[in-house]
């Protein structure tokens, strides 16, 4: 393999005639190409060391299961705990793989519907952790989307709030139209994070290791996969901490003014 650091002299470059620019175009396009290999790199690492730890628990569980002491069952369903750990980290990987490989079939789309179903169907999760959602549906808003991708984008936002929040503060999810875009606000009640996680937190595999905010739950890739998805529909997504505590997650997406007959068309990988 070449050298991806690799760049053109500085003095042709910083020439102003055609082969500055093209010096320029070159370092441009090798300075994106060795970031893209780079970030492949890293998430080859971090799928390799995710795959690493539910399998050495599943050896462990499988030698214990072979010792006759009574126990077998309790070693079975461990195996089972990290097999489905397993199948559902390489379902959200191919996910993510998915949504970065190709655009998505975007079709008119009332988003304040779907914000309702994922918010009715995460409050029973809420409650079993004594969370509660606060959540007044606005008027009808359309998008071109597809409902399944923004579904799920905006649920892994919402689950890893309930993850986090402390039940004394409930979880606050507000949608509103800003000009000629939506914008979706999820607010939990929990510790926030470090200033210098923020960065991180829609990186692939990223979890943050504070007493705060739990790392052991989920595959580290919703948050990714919600990032994703949002950019897929031509939109964004970000974090900040809340005051006077919590974490703010604020999703937008273009508004369309379209009626459910217009044609459905694809968007741009």
């Amino acid at each position: 393999g070449g050298d991806l650091r690799a760049r053109m002299p500085p003095a042709l470059a910083a020439r102003a005639d055609e082969l500055g620019h093209l010096a320029r175009d070159f370092d441009s396009m090798a300075a994106r190409l060795e970031a893209l290999v780079r970030s492949r790199e890293r998430m080859l690492r971090n799928i390799a060391h995710e795959l690493r730890s539910p399998l050495a628990r599943l050896q462990v569980s499988s030698e214990l299961a072979r010792r006759d002491d009574g126990r077998l069952s309790v070693q079975l369903d461990r195996i089972e705990r990290e097999i489905e750990r397993l199948d559902g980290l390489v379902a959200h990987t191919l996910t993510l793989a998915r949504l970065g490989a190709k655009g998505l079939p975007l079709q008119p789309l009332e988003l304040v519907g779907v914000v309702q179903a994922v918010v009715e169907d995460a409050r029973f999760e809420a409650a079993a952790r004594g969370v509660s959602i606060e959540w007044t549906a606005p008027p009808p808003a359309m998008v071109m989307g597809d409902r399944v991708r923004l579904a799920s984008a905006i649920d892994n936002v919402l689950r890893n709030a309930i993850r986090h929040t402390d039940p004394d503060a409930p979880i606050r999810v507000t949608l509103r139209t800003a000009g000629d875009r939506l914008e979706l606000d999820i607010v939990d009640g929990g510790p926030g994070v470090p200033p210098d996680a923020l960065p991180h937190l829609f990186e692939p595999f990223y979890r943050v290791r504070d007493d705060g905010r739990p790392d052991g739950e989920g595959s580290g890739l919703g948050l990714s996969i919600a990032m994703a998805s949002i950019a897929a529909h031509g939109g964004g997504i970000a974090a900040r901490n809340a005051l006077p505590h919590g974490l703010w997650v604020g999703m937008w997406l273009p508004r369309a003014m379209a009626q459910a007959s217009a044609p459905t068309r694809r968007a741009a990988a």
